[in-house]
């Protein structure tokens, strides 16, 4: 069985990816690795922090 609130998780931020992707003229892959890097990075800041 397919959890229904993962698969609307995933269109609403594969959404998000897209509208940024448009509206940047950076590609799909390029956004997606921005998002990444963000989420590194604040994972990192917080581990410092703790």
């Amino acid at each position: 069985m397919c959890d229904n609130k993962a698969v609307e998780d995933y269109k609403l931020e594969r959404a998000k990816v897209e509208t940024i992707a448009e509206y940047t003229d950076l590609s799909i892959q390029e956004v997606l690795n921005l998002k990444n890097n963000r989420m590194k990075t604040l994972s990192a800041t917080f581990a410092f922090m703790a």
